[in-house]
């Protein structure tokens, strides 16, 4: 595309009995991504276009341009194109040859497919460019490129024709496939001149071929110079790419040589990352403001500008200011380019239509590119900051520093840490890493640089905490708080204290928790104080005791520690008034009192220093019978052992045992176990703190004694624990939609019950109900339980609820079915809207099955229900109802227009525009202008119209009405046809195309096939050349007079999308005939 503009013409032309197949290189790769591009809005680049010199659409070059490597790739067809293409271009570029038009033969195997040959074509065309670009220096790989043409009636394929465009300032006498032998002959040393430069350099980088590119041309071409003396010559010479190469001094060219020979040097080379993309547009500044021509390289990414010709010498931006150039600016505004330190400079800015082809390879990097040796740099380390130790690795710390390149000049950046610097270290001095980075991304970062920096210590206060201990036991763990401390680096050391281990106050120090210890921190400590308290200890003491008469003698406190051995002290009583007494004066005292005199005495012990002092008291009776468990006297705690987990039906004598008790009356005693009883028997109720005595009854000394009483005591009786199984339990009911409990059949099983009780304890079970009240929707369901009757109350349930089996059966039912709805037909088949109900209860879709037949033609259609298994309905044989699928409006083709020379036939197919069933009626003709010799006639699914041979009456109209009278799904239709006389000056042949664009409307009942063009018509002929289906789906058949003279100019100046697009619909379906589709992209070169 060259200023945006696409002129398309498309010529019908009626072949013969060996029609052909042609397309356009150029109009089949190139023009359906374009069009897309133009559709959509979005530029070429965007699209993943590939392209090349001048920024217009069309093959790569790749490889040095010698060799036949890419060959080796090909199939053996491929082999055979590749070589006679080959040779004929050879001839071509060395001016023996003219003719571009290469007729390729001998193939065996070849499909008749044009995907297929296309692929062939491209992939030897492709291979070709890449092996011997040299040979192609005439060829229009970018503009018109190549034709294919082949016998479409021959299967497999026996020969090919390819006609390869020529560049224009190549071609003789404007004939697109001829060369012009002089200027080939011309031509050739140049080319091969150009191809020696990048054979030389293939060894090279991709920098060292570009550097080396610009210095060639610099040296073999010289710039033309106009009247004004500027440096810049015209560039509407057609040879200019050949007068860099020429080797004549005399021979000049302008900007556009300069960057063709550029672009050509590239195209021919192999790069690693590299490209090359010549721009045009307007330069100014330190230069004539005029057009101009330069290229554009992509370089690891980046693109630069090339000005060969403003580097050559005596230019503004020799000799290498303008090669791989870095500009300020934007592909809208222009871009400036500094040239020298006066600051001057040169603007260039695009032609508009670029953006539409080299999209993003415009954008020009703001750095001028520089070579490996150019981007290393040296470097002066910054200094650095002082910090504190567990500061935050911050590249503020850093300053100074500077960096410069080989040629000394200053180099912006910053200095960072490095990655690896995520910590200052321990305090001291300590040599970290920087990294300088360049602020012009084409240096290299700089790292390992070493920089100094003084880590102080971290100023942090610790408090140790107080603590406190009862003496004699172990000191506790020293423990401080702390700031300013960093995670990860905790302090070394602990704390200690005075000694001593007496009751007191004593200091908590600093102990090893020193800055000697912790050399990353400087410590600011506060002491802590620890108190020993006095102790407690354990008292044993009797506190209710008896005293025998006559010596007074009781059993004393005792005093230990927590290791049980004896504490000393004082220990003192005071009694009836008296105090300070000691055991002897005491014991005394209380040896005169009569038997059952009662009273108390007080005591006080009085320990060492680190113990506390205790006080208490004893209660006492003076006895003369007295009963003992082990030296102590009898209780319920020692006497008995009462059963902690007692239930009812537990007896007394189960409940409490009575243990070895010896009853004593003055020096007298009795152990018989038979003399101690419970003064309860049987079975206790259920109930907490029921009393019981132990009873004595026996004789000591002579001395009878009855049920004097030993200890008093009580019990507690819980409930007996019972559990409940299911049983033959179950619970059932028929579906009703709720999820309410059914049906009980069977028994629960009550275990753990005693059989005195049997009749005495109920179960009541009530079903909680169902969770899903759908048939199979559970199996098991939860019963709460409670009990009654009269024993009830002695008992309590192990479980509350039990799981029983449950079920929900099918309902039966008689469903009555209802189709509601209006349905016409629409050519799929028709699902109308169902009810299934039981009276007022509506069956879920998911309870039955449903079956539609006669559903997708207009009639009636039926419906048949059936229950399914495992749902909630059941009922016996299907039911069933019908519905109505009414006829519907026509929405298909229903016109067709042709356009005719006198004497002609036109002929309309009917085969897609007439529906299943269809029938004819009587046909209606308005011919005022009397255009059609007799009466249309209608075979099959064909209409025939024959026009006068009277050419008075060319541009009249008639129109020819055929009735759809009746069809399977449609209302009756008429299909309307117009027949136009066309004068033979209108150009190219008879065209008839559809008036209205609709749905296709089916099959006829009577199965046609359109017809086809007669194998032994002859090109000229009066005869049908074939079928044409139109984008709405109606067949268009034309039939003309012999017409192959007249061309249609084409040529269409708007619209040029929406005409692309229905030519190719158009050639796509031409059947029997072919269409000659040929594209140009016109409008002269900037």
């Amino acid at each position: 595309m060259r200023n945006g503009c696409l002129n398309l013409t498309i010529l019908l032309k009626i072949m013969g009995t060996k029609t052909m197949k042609r397309w356009k290189h150029t109009f089949r790769k190139i023009m359906l991504l374009g069009l897309a591009a133009m559709w959509i809005g979005v530029s070429a680049d965007q699209l993943a276009l590939p392209v090349s010199a001048r920024g217009t659409l069309g093959t790569e070059q790749t490889g040095t341009g010698y060799g036949t490597a890419a060959r080796e790739r090909l199939t053996a067809n491929e082999k055979r194109v590749y070589d006679a293409v080959k040779s004929a271009a050879g001839q071509i570029a060395q001016g023996q040859r003219a003719s571009a038009v290469i007729t390729v033969s001998g193939f065996t195997s070849l499909a008749n497919s044009q995907e297929k040959i296309t692929q062939l074509l491209d992939e030897a065309m492709a291979c070709l460019l890449e092996d011997m670009p040299g040979n192609f220096y005439w060829y229009d790989k970018d503009g018109e490129a190549y034709v294919g043409e082949w016998a479409s009636d021959e299967n497999p394929v026996s020969s090919i024709t390819v006609s390869l465009a020529v560049l224009p300032e190549y071609q003789s006498l404007d004939s697109l496939y001829t060369a012009d032998t002089a200027k080939t002959k011309a031509a050739k040393p140049a080319v091969d001149r150009a191809l020696a430069i990048v054979a030389k350099n293939e060894n090279k980088t991709d920098y060292e071929k570009l550097k080396a590119y610009l210095t060639e041309i610099c040296t073999l071409a010289s710039a033309g110079e106009t009247e004004s003396g500027s440096r810049l010559a015209s560039d509407t010479d057609p040879w200019p790419f050949i007068y860099v190469f020429d080797g004549d001094k005399s021979t000049t060219v302008g900007s556009r040589g300069y960057a063709a020979a550029f672009q050509y040097l590239c195209d021919a080379s192999d790069f690693e990352n590299a490209a090359c993309y010549t721009a045009d547009g307007e330069v100014s500044g330190a230069v004539e403001e005029k057009g101009h021509y330069w290229n554009i390289v992509r370089l690891e990414g980046s693109s630069y500008l090339v000005d060969v010709m403003n580097c050559d010498t005596g230019a503004p931006g020799a000799p290498d200011q303008l090669f791989l150039a870095g500009a300020e600016g934007s592909v809208q505004d222009g871009y400036t380019i500094s040239l020298n330190k006066d600051r001057d400079s040169i603007t260039y800015e695009y032609y508009t239509y670029l953006s539409n082809t080299l999209g993003s390879v415009l954008r020009l990097s703001p750095y001028t590119y520089l070579s490996p040796e150019d981007t290393k740099l040296r470097v002066t380390a910054p200094t650095a900051g002082e910090v504190t130790f567990g500061d935050p690795v911050d590249d503020g710390v850093l300053s100074g520093g500077t960096a410069v390149n080989q040629k000394g000049d200053p180099v912006d950046g910053i200095f960072t840490w490095a990655d690896e610097v995520d910590f200052y270290g321990n305090a001291g001095t300590n040599t970290l890493k920087a990294v300088f980075t360049p602020d012009n991304p084409q240096y290299s970062p700089v790292e390992d640089i070493a920089v100094s920096v003084k880590i102080n210590r971290r100023p942090v206060t610790v408090e140790a905490e107080a603590k406190t201990k009862a003496y004699g036991q172990p000191d506790p763990v020293w423990t401080y708080t702390y700031a300013n401390v960093i995670q990860g680096y905790p302090l070394t050391g602990g704390l200690s204290r005075v000694s001593g281990e007496n009751a007191g106050t004593y200091r908590i120090l600093q102990g090893s928790l020193t800055d000697e210890n912790n050399p990353n921190y400087s410590i600011s400590f506060t002491e802590g104080t620890l108190e020993i308290q006095t102790a407690d200890y354990t008292e044993q003491v009797n506190g209710s005791q008896s005293i025998w008469p006559g010596t007074g003698a009781f059993a004393e406190p005792v005093f230990t520690d927590e290791k049980g051995n004896k504490i000393s002290g004082t220990l003192t009583y005071s009694y009836n008034g008296r105090s300070n007494l000691t055991y002897g004066n005491l014991t005394a005292e209380l040896g005169k009192l009569p038997v059952d005199s009662k009273g108390t005495l007080t005591y006080t012990f009085v320990p060492g220093s680190n113990y506390i002092e205790k006080s208490g008291r004893i209660d006492f009776t003076v006895k003369g019978l007295e009963f003992a468990v082990g030296g102590q006297t009898a209780t319920a705690a020692n006497a008995v052992t009462v059963k902690s987990d007692a239930a009812y039906g537990d007896s007394w004598a189960d409940i409490v045992k009575i243990g070895s008790i010896t009853a004593k009356a003055d020096s007298g005693s009795d152990s018989n176990s038979q003399h101690f009883t419970l003064n309860q028997s049987g079975t206790p109720e259920v109930g907490s703190g029921q009393s019981f005595q132990v009873l004595y009854n026996g004789t000591i000394n002579g001395m009878t004694f009855t049920n004097q009483v030993v200890c008093e005591g009580t019990v507690d009786v819980k409930k007996r624990s019972i559990s409940v199984s299911r049983g033959s339990y179950k619970v059932s009911k028929v579906y009703d939609q709720t999820r309410s409990g059914g049906n009980v059949t069977g028994e629960l099983e009550i275990l753990n019950l005693p059989a005195a009780d049997a009749g005495r304890v109920n179960i009541t079970a009530v079903p909680e109900g169902y969770s899903d009240p759908n048939v199979n929707g559970q199996s098991t369901m939860a019963v709460k339980l409670s009990l009654s009757g009269a024993g009830a109350g002695n008992y309590e349930l192990e479980n509350t609820t039990v799981e029983v089996p449950c079920e929900i059966t099918p309902k039966t039912i008689r469903p009555i079915v209802k189709v509601s709805g209006n349905y016409s037909y629409t050519g799929r088949a028709i699902v109308p809207a169902v009810t299934v109900s039981n009276g007022t209860e509506v069956v879920a879709a998911s309870d039955y099955e449903l079956a539609l037949t006669n559903n997708r033609n207009a009639g009636t259609g039926k419906v048949s229900v059936r229950s399914k298994s495992g749902s909630n309905y059941t009922w016996g044989s299907p039911v069933e109802a019908a519905f109505t699928i009414d006829k519907t409006e026509y929405k298909g083709t229903k016109t067709g227009v042709s356009s005719m020379e006198y004497g002609g036939s036109a002929v309309f197919s009917m085969y897609s525009m007439l529906p299943e069933g269809y029938k004819l009626g009587e046909i209606r003709v308005s011919d005022p202008d009397k255009i059609l010799a007799e009466k249309p006639v209608v075979s099959s699914t064909v209409l025939t119209c024959k026009l006068v041979n009277d050419k008075s009456k060319e541009g009249k109209t008639a129109e020819i009405t055929v009735p759809v009278t009746e069809s399977t799904n449609y209302y009756a239709y008429d299909l309307t046809f117009t027949v136009k006389m066309a004068s033979q000056s209108s150009g190219g042949s008879g065209r008839q195309t559809p008036a209205d664009i609709g749905n296709t409307g089916g099959t006829g009942s009577d199965s046609v096939t359109p017809p086809q063009s007669s194998p032994d018509i002859q090109e000229g002929s009066s005869s049908p050349a074939g079928t044409e289906e139109t984008p709405g789906g109606a067949n268009v058949t034309p039939v003309d007079r012999q017409n192959s003279k007249s061309k249609n100019p084409g040529g269409f100046s708007t619209g040029p999308i929406i005409w692309c697009l229905i030519g190719m619909v158009l050639s796509a379906a031409v059947i029997g005939g072919t269409f000659f589709v040929r594209s140009r992209w016109s409008g002269k070169e900037d």
